[in-house]
């Protein structure tokens, strides 16, 4: 078992050293979706054996119906992965930049985790949700699912290898591990610290509390989902009475559901009583407090301190009466696990008094605590819910599973007043142009959005050539204006071919910028042997690996 998960981990790594553009990213994932669609019998068939052998075991109801995929399901999991597609690439992308008075240029880079390890139970969609949205993201991940989906995260997971292999991108950005030893998730917490970066539990309290007792690797995720929906006094009944509603029975099993129902004194008589008569018409359990039993007439419990804290992922629901907004604060703050807590108003400076008071992850206003899901927040889906005080926190989705890094360069060094992006009609070096000048030059300004710095100009009309060395020298008519020529390190390589290059690289200083897996070639080639060294500066910076032919798909 050592051996396996160790080398698992290795190649885990080994596949987060290979950078995947975004175009082959979603090129996988159509083909997952489409091998998903063209497969369906055989996932279903896979899961069939799982469900048989859960009902044998007499597996809790509650497990099964996670368990348990249909057409619907998989229709879901499809919807889920088609977000994720039309969903923007999270990594390699300026989060912030900024300048400071001595020309250090600080740019926040949005960068991807690592290898991720996901253990979970029951739900065979987290396999293609979590598969999809590490992969997306740049994490390779490793998947530990519970031995009672095991043939059903087994098809998915390999499918998606599949997709990874036709694609000729490393499949073990994906690994599923197929051994059924309890002893292989205290492993994992305890000794691959060097190879897996964070662990993400999705399942149980019993499986939650464990791996994050023991887990030698940081964790995202969340204990328990004691969620509430406090009822103001300025709440309006019909809307009231359908978030809770919606907020307790929509899907009971689920982390968001609301555990306890908090009354306000006031509104009680006048129709909190209503909305639980609802609840108990529709099969909810009422468990409440002395002043909600001597209201209520209905089938009710009486509800003991323990209750407060119960998460009970059932048709049962703690009631409680207060007298204000604050203690309703109070309560949510003693008693809740800072995931979803919502409050019913039409008092907008109560509602923001509350949403600014409790300390959830997830504070709502006139919503149903079952809408904190990462496919509901926009996310194409998520990991898990995250209550921890430092982020991610709430829905970990897409934009959630990354890090960042800070570049800092100096702009003193050139001090460029503005830099000319010089468009042609077309490459000499190349027989076909794929798109229409106009069509480029609106690309182009596309890239370069709001900058001021940098300007799109098309010259060739002007001075009557599509020769580098004429446009300098058309330039270079200011003499006050000292040039210098920005080129990529792919264009170094074949510049002596380029009409009287060595007269550009006397009228003005090369700037090269490197291109992933150019910079070796540009340095032995013979423009490089040729150039005057001291006319020439390589510029290190955030490689992107992506041709021009696939940005433009994209």
């Amino acid at each position: 078992m050592r051996k396996i998960l160790i080398n698992i981990g290795e190649r885990s790594k080994q596949a987060f050293a290979q950078p995947i553009n975004t175009y082959k990213k979603n090129k996988v994932l159509s083909d997952y979706l489409k091998m998903i669609k063209k497969n369906k019998h055989l996932i279903l068939r896979e899961n069939k054996k799982d469900v048989d052998r859960a009902i044998k075991i007499k597996l809790r109801d509650n497990l099964i119906n996670r368990l348990i995929l249909n057409e619907k399901k998989i229709l879901g999991i499809i919807n889920s992965i088609q977000k994720i597609i039309k969903l923007k690439d999270p990594v390699h992308n300026v989060i912030e930049r900024w300048k400071r008075p001595n020309g250090l240029v600080f740019s926040k880079i949005s960068i991807p985790i690592g290898v991720i390890g996901v253990i979970y139970e029951s739900r065979p969609n987290v396999t293609s949700d979590v598969a999809s949205l590490c992969f997306k993201s740049g994490n390779p991940v490793i998947l530990k699912g519970g031995s009672e989906a095991f043939y059903s995260n087994k098809i998915l997971s390999n499918l998606f290898r599949k997709a990874l292999k036709i694609n000729k991108v490393n499949q073990n950005f994906v690994q599923f591990i197929d051994i059924k030893n309890r002893k292989v998730v205290d492993f994992l917490l305890t000794k691959m610290t060097n190879f897996i970066d964070v662990i993400i539990p999705r399942g149980g309290r019993n499986l939650v509390k464990k791996v994050q007792n023991i887990s030698k690797i940081p964790t995202i995720g969340h204990l328990e989902g004691v969620c509430h929906s406090y009822v103001d006094k300025d709440a309006d009944p019909k809307i009231a009475t359908k978030v809770i509603v919606n907020a307790k029975l929509r899907n009971t099993a689920i982390c968001g559901a609301t555990e306890t129902i908090l009354l306000n004194e006031r509104i009680i008589k006048k129709f909190g009583a209503h909305i639980l008569k609802i609840l108990e018409e529709k099969g909810c359990q009422i468990i409440g407090d002395n002043k909600i039993r001597k209201v209520y007439k209905g089938k009710i419990k009486k509800a003991s301190i323990k209750d407060w804290s119960k998460e009970y992922l059932s048709a049962t629901v703690s009631v409680k009466s207060v007298k204000n907004l604050q203690e309703a604060i109070s309560h949510i703050n003693k008693y809740g696990t800072m995931h979803t807590d919502c409050i019913i108003t039409k008092n907008k400076k109560t509602a923001k008094k509350f949403l600014m008071g409790v300390k959830s992850s997830i504070a709502m206003h006139n919503t149903s605590t079952q809408f904190a899901d990462g496919g509901e927040f926009g996310f194409g889906g998520e990991v898990g819910i995250s209550t921890n005080v430092l982020p991610p926190r709430g829905p970990v989705g897409l934009g959630q599973l990354i890090s960042y890094k800070y570049q800092v360069t100096s702009i003193k060094r050139f001090n460029l007043q503005n830099v000319i992006w010089a468009i042609t009609k077309k490459n000499p070096f190349k027989k076909k142009t794929h798109t229409s000048l106009d069509n480029r030059i609106k690309h182009c300004k596309k890239i370069i959005g709001s900058s001021k710095l940098i300007k799109v100009k098309f010259y060739e009309d002007t001075i009557k050539s599509n020769k580098t060395f004429d446009l300098i020298k058309h330039i270079s008519k200011n003499k006050k204006n000292k040039i210098y020529f920005i080129m990529g390190a792919d264009n170094l390589i074949k510049f002596h071919k380029w009409y009287k290059w060595k007269l550009i690289s006397q009228k003005c200083k090369i700037i090269v910028f490197d291109r992933h897996g150019y910079k070796k070639k540009s340095l032995n080639s013979t423009t490089y042997k040729r150039l005057n060294r001291g006319n020439l500066k390589f510029i290190e910076f955030e490689k992107v690996n992506i041709s021009s032919s696939q940005l433009r798909k994209i």
